[in-house]
């Protein structure tokens, strides 16, 4: 039998030997998400309404910087690609959705990884 053949992480670039999924073009990032709450909490405003499905900038007065930054942000987390991804990123990717985005619910799904060998 052939060995299989390590590739790249998408995200940290780290070796692995995890098949390909379907995954953002970048994890979640921490500093841009406290970024985020340092905002909402210097100009007292809901993070709902300036970050996510209901947020509504003609309520929230954002900066063209801010405004760009946030665009940026959220098109490199909805734009998903076919790429290999490490179990490190995988774990820490799912720490902070459940850190940042994780209403108690539950969430849509969990992952769990199995030792490849």
């Amino acid at each position: 039998m052939g060995r299989s053949k390590l590739k790249t992480c998408g995200w940290c670039h780290k070796p692995t030997n995890l098949p390909e999924v379907f995954a953002a073009e970048t994890p979640i990032l921490e500093w841009f998400e406290k970024k985020i709450e340092r905002f909402c909490d210097k100009n007292n405003v809901d993070k709902k309404d300036l970050w996510g499905n209901e947020a509504n900038w003609d309520r929230v007065k954002i900066s063209p910087q801010m405004e760009a930054e946030l665009l940026t942000y959220d098109e490199l987390l909805i734009t998903v690609n076919r790429k290999t991804i490490c179990k490190d990123c995988l774990i820490e990717d799912q720490k902070l959705w459940n850190k940042y985005y994780d209403s108690g619910l539950g969430g849509d799904f969990e992952i769990n990884i199995d030792d490849l060998q």
